[in-house]
């Protein structure tokens, strides 16, 4: 399993720096922006969607986002055998993206980098 690493900030204040200085080490790789935990972790718009359309229409949802479609990842084959029935599901999507992107990648450490998640931490 891989660890994760996060960065968070305010605007203007090197997040970005600090980023391409992590990214440079050949175990880490930080994901491309998708403002996952702004826009799901911390609402139930995928729990909603799953319950108005199934697993179907939330595969279909994953696939047609414009942001999550920067990870370049096949949803249907990294979804394939997942339990969207399951507790917290937002979160297992998310820890799900994180470990295909950082395997594609072979890399022990997968980042994501949202300055605006700074408000969400508790």
């Amino acid at each position: 399993m891989n660890k994760h690493l996060f960065i968070v900030g305010v605007g203007r204040s090197g997040t970005s720096l600090l980023q391409s200085m992590l990214n440079a080490h050949s175990q880490i790789i930080f994901i491309p922006e998708i403002n996952y935990i702004r826009r799901f972790l911390r609402t139930s718009a995928l729990e909603k969607l799953y319950a108005k359309q199934g697993r179907a229409g939330l595969l279909e949802f994953l696939s047609a986002d414009d942001l999550i479609s920067r990870l370049q990842l096949d949803i249907e084959d990294t979804f394939s055998g997942f339990d969207f029935e399951g507790p917290e599901p937002a979160l297992r999507i998310y820890r799900t993206l994180l470990t295909a992107y950082a395997g594609r990648e072979s890399s022990a450490l997968i980042g994501d980098k949202d300055p605006r998640s700074i408000e969400h931490l508790q």
